[in-house]
């Protein structure tokens, strides 16, 4: 988040010293990391604000901009943000972002694969060892027995309700419940089925054993997957209209930035920072402050920039 908070300051520092995308790798950053920064605040529904946090070399950069060019830096860097954003492939791109935190569902896929093989080799090594002990037989097949029949009595309990008038959290709750038992059930099923081997076959009861075990492991993970892939496209679907964050954003810097008193006086405390003479202006937002430290030439072109881009949106 650090690249992200220094994003803005860094833009005026390049623009006004004419460096061009391929100069961002001179303060840590590139073009395609830009256009992700960008995607990125796309998504927030607040305005994160103009931060604060950079390195020497931006500093340096940023600091070497004169005051009477400032204003025509920000509104070079307003018409950059807004150019990427109302571009063709803007939107594309968003939404491919929304979608990259999804979690793998595919029982299929390279990675479920090295799991389930992962899984089964650890389980394989385990069960060679176990299946010798006579307190394991002895405790594992009643274990299963009794997990079979109450993941029974757990199914046909909630096969039995009368979901009708249930809120879709309540049938989504039953449906994870019912996913649940149904996966405690095959599996108790599932090891008692091998039973015999353990006495005719104890080679292949471990890789039964073995499969049964990493066969659960992969099904549990797929499962969770798609419960947290469910509130992730739920998060998704609140922040897919980027123009309207982008306006909340807009208007959320208007109004915090309309009066700010760009000749406040400062005092030094005596802990070597600065703070407001006036006391009210303490308590004003983050963006109100740092609206007076960047100042009023460079405030004053990104309020034009935001009231212009405001009415498009």
């Amino acid at each position: 988040m650090k690249k992200l908070t220094l994003l803005f300051v860094l833009l005026i520092g390049v623009v006004s010293l004419h460096f061009t995308f391929d100069d961002l790798n001179r303060f840590g950053t590139n073009q395609e990391e830009f256009k992700s920064q960008i995607t990125l605040l796309a998504s927030f529904k607040e305005f994160p604000g103009f931060k604060f946090y950079y390195s020497p070399t931006i500093k340096k950069a940023c600091m070497s901009i004169p005051a009477a060019e400032q204003a025509s830096a920000a509104k070079m860097l307003g018409k950059m943000v807004k150019a990427l954003v109302m571009g063709a492939s803007f939107k594309a791109d968003y939404e491919k972002s929304l979608a990259q935190d999804l979690r793998n569902t595919d029982r299929n896929s390279a990675e479920m694969k090295e799991k389930y093989e992962n899984d089964y080799n650890s389980n394989l090594v385990s069960i060679q060892t176990i299946s010798k002990m006579p307190e394991f037989t002895n405790q594992l097949f009643p274990l299963q027995e009794s997990i079979a029949e109450n993941s029974k009595k757990a199914l046909d309990d909630i096969n039995s309700k009368d979901l009708n008038s249930a809120s879709a959290e309540e049938k989504q709750a039953f449906k994870s419940m019912q996913t649940l038992y149904k996966r405690g059930y095959d599996n108790a099923q599932a090891i008692l089925k091998i039973k015999p081997l353990l006495k005719s076959n104890p080679v292949e009861f471990n890789k039964q054993y073995a499969r049964i075990m990493a066969e659960q492991s992969v099904e549990s993970e797929i499962e969770s997957n798609k419960i947290s892939n469910e509130e992730l496209l739920a998060q998704a679907a609140a922040k897919k209209d980027y123009k309207a964050n982008i306006k909340l954003q807009l208007q959320q810097f208007l109004d915090e930035s309309a009066d700010v008193d760009f000749g406040a006086k400062v005092l030094k405390q005596s802990n070597g920072f600065e703070n407001f003479e006036n006391e009210a202006y303490r308590e004003k937002s983050r963006i109100w402050k740092q609206c007076y430290r960047i100042g009023k030439p460079a405030t004053m072109a990104f309020r034009e920039i935001a009231q212009e881009w405001i009415k498009e949106l």
